[in-house]
């Protein structure tokens, strides 16, 4: 769902010196939480000498009211002109845009065709979250026709870049032989990385493989750890599970 805490935490990001060359000509880093009216000035200026960055800011900022009064139309339009020329985080925001139209507003107009089309492109250019909602979209056929193919593609890339729900779809699809042949050993290998970064139920498949030597040695002690990780998040297999392994 749209989280403007996401967003917030973006703007936070744009802040950091590792960024601030992007927009090194206008200042308005330093000033915007001191001065509201020129920093926003400062901004579209910039945004309006077509600097990548401040399209950018300045859509998050119309997209959520930070700074100036909250326009989800404005948001678009600053969005799709940084997204036109190739900025992935543009990209994926404007594909959310079309997609999550009611979070936005009743201004924006929901657009399966753009959205699809925009989560591509942020998501050949490596953005993990575009390549994990297109391996969603594959699978369910919302947005899209249903590929397993195309699905297991986009979920991998996203595995690869440490998307934790990517990780555990990625293993899921070895365990069924879903857009891939079969393969155990790389459900495991997936289902433990997921497991890892705290997924409940990545934890609890982790411990079914442990308890049922698939993928791996059998081994109780490991299988009942997993399960007690799952089960401490409210995980009731993982609960059930437990039970069955202390008779």
């Amino acid at each position: 769902m749209f989280d403007e805490n996401f967003f917030e935490s973006y703007l936070s990001q744009l802040k950091d010196v590792n960024l601030k060359s992007k927009i090194d000509r206008w200042s308005f880093n330093q000033n915007f939480d001191n001065d509201t009216d020129n920093s926003i000035k400062f901004l579209m200026e910039a945004a309006n000498q077509n600097n990548l960055a401040a399209q950018l800011y300045l859509g998050i900022c119309y997209a959520i009211g930070n700074s100036i009064k909250k326009n989800p139309v404005e948001a678009v339009k600053w969005f799709r002109k940084a997204a036109e020329q190739g900025l992935v985080e543009a990209q994926y925001f404007l594909a959310d845009c079309y997609y999550r139209d009611k979070d936005y507003g009743k201004d924006i107009e929901k657009n399966l065709d753009e959205s699809i089309k925009w989560y591509t492109k942020a998501a050949e250019q490596g953005h993990v979250e575009a390549q994990y909602f297109l391996g969603v979209f594959y699978t369910i056929g919302e947005v899209v026709e249903k590929n397993p193919d195309e699905a297991f593609k986009w979920y991998k890339k996203a595995a690869e870049q440490g998307h934790v729900i990517a990780q555990y779809f990625l293993a899921d699809f070895y365990n069924n032989g879903v857009g891939i042949e079969q393969n155990l050993e790389e459900a495991f290998k997936w289902f433990k990385k997921s497991a890892e970064q705290g997924f409940a139920e990545a934890q609890y498949f982790l411990g079914v493989y442990y308890a049922g030597g698939k993928g791996v040695e059998e081994d109780f002690i490991e299988a009942f750890e997993w399960f007690k990780k799952a089960a401490e998040q409210g995980h009731e297999d993982a609960k059930k599970a437990l039970k069955r392994l202390r008779k």
